[in-house]
């Protein structure tokens, strides 16, 4: 066997926006680079959506920007492509169809999400109310503790959650036909 061949990761896991900006504090990293860390060790991949580049760098300042651009660089990138588009205003449909109201859930979530069904990805989150169940279903949850400011103590849930594929299908062959 050659040594020199990548093994490739058992699963992908997208990180949502919130992770990498909890990962990029100086606080919050202190804890969060160890739980990604602790996630490459056990053999999963990292990855990112194009949305993530555009909610992280909008607003920016030039110092900022190059930064997160600079972290942003080392994650296997999944792009908008337009069957992430057309997934997306599915899973917006369904969600209709659950009495999610669209607002409820951001469209860049829509389009993580939509990205970990067509991949077979996971999502990492610190808000999984915007991956809501019964389409998205809870791996793994992680109590994540650091010091902020004034030595205040604060404690950040995140999860793992997987597209329930089964439940998606379900609820897209409901769709009205008219």
């Amino acid at each position: 066997m050659d040594n020199d061949k990548k093994t490739l990761p058992k699963q992908n896991i997208i990180l949502d926006s919130n992770i990498i900006q909890y990962s990029a504090d100086k606080n919050a990293s202190i804890v969060f680079v160890p739980y990604l860390s602790e996630l490459l060790q056990r053999g999963f991949g990292l990855a990112i959506s194009d949305v993530t580049i555009y909610e992280l760098l909008k607003g920016a300042s030039t110092k900022n920007e190059t930064e997160m651009l600079r972290t942003l660089n080392i994650f296997q990138r999944y792009h908008l492509t337009d069957n992430v588009l057309i997934a997306s205003a599915q899973l917006e449909t369904i969600y209709k169809i659950e009495g999610i109201e669209a607002k409820q859930v951001e469209s860049g979530d829509k389009f993580i999400g939509a990205t970990a069904i067509l991949t077979g990805s996971l999502v990492l989150t610190a808000n999984s109310r915007d991956f809501p169940s019964p389409y998205f279903q809870e791996l793994e949850r992680k109590p994540l503790v650091y010091t902020e400011k004034r030595n205040r103590s604060k404690c950040i849930l995140v999860s793992i959650l997987s597209p329930d594929i089964t439940m998606i299908n379900l609820r897209f062959s409901e769709r009205p036909k008219q």
